[in-house]
C-alpha cells in the first residue's frame, strides 16, 4: 500500500493464509464471525470454547484443550474479552508451546498486550504476566 500510495513498485512475497492451521480461541459471536472470514481461504480452523461441544462444522475443543493444540497453530487469534478467566493466557508457556514461526493477534481491543511486547519481556527473562 505505501509503494502504491508514493507512486512506486515494490512486489514483495508474503505467506498465503491457505493451507495454515488457524487456533481461534474465544467461539462466541466474534470467533463464529472470524471463523467465516477465514474458511474462504482454504484455512484449517482449530475452534477453543470455555466447554468442549459439536455443532455442524465438528468439533469444538474445550479450554482444557488449549497446550494440546497450540503447537499445531501456524496463526492463533484471541477472541476472548480480557478478564480475571483470561487475564494470564498469554504467558511464556504459551508462547514456548507455540511453533518457532507462528504468530497471534487478537480480536479485541483493549489492554491484551502485543505479541512484540509479549516476546521481548519474554528474552528478558521478565515474565510473570503479559499485562503487568
Amino acid at each position: 500500500m505505501r509503494a502504491a500510495q508514493a507512486g512506486t513498485w515494490s512486489p514483495s512475497w508474503h505467506q498465503s493464509l491457505a493451507d495454515r492451521t488457524v487456533l481461534l480461541i474465544g467461539y462466541g459471536g466474534v470467533g463464529r464471525a472470524i471463523e467465516a472470514r477465514l474458511l474462504p481461504f482454504e484455512t484449517t480452523v482449530l475452534r477453543l470454547a470455555q466447554h468442549e461441544r459439536s455443532d455442524d462444522r465438528g468439533r469444538v475443543y474445550g479450554r482444557d484443550s488449549l497446550n494440546e493444540l497450540l503447537p499445531f497453530a501456524d496463526i492463533v487469534v484471541i477472541a476472548v474479552p480480557l478478564d480475571e478467566n483470561t487475564h494470564h493466557l498469554v504467558d511464556a508457556d504459551f508462547l514456548a508451546l507455540m511453533p518457532e514461526n507462528a504468530c497471534w493477534s487478537t480480536s479485541r481491543a483493549g489492554p491484551w498486550p502485543t505479541p512484540r511486547r509479549c516476546w521481548r519481556r519474554l528474552r528478558a527473562g521478565d515474565y510473570a504476566s503479559p499485562s503487568t
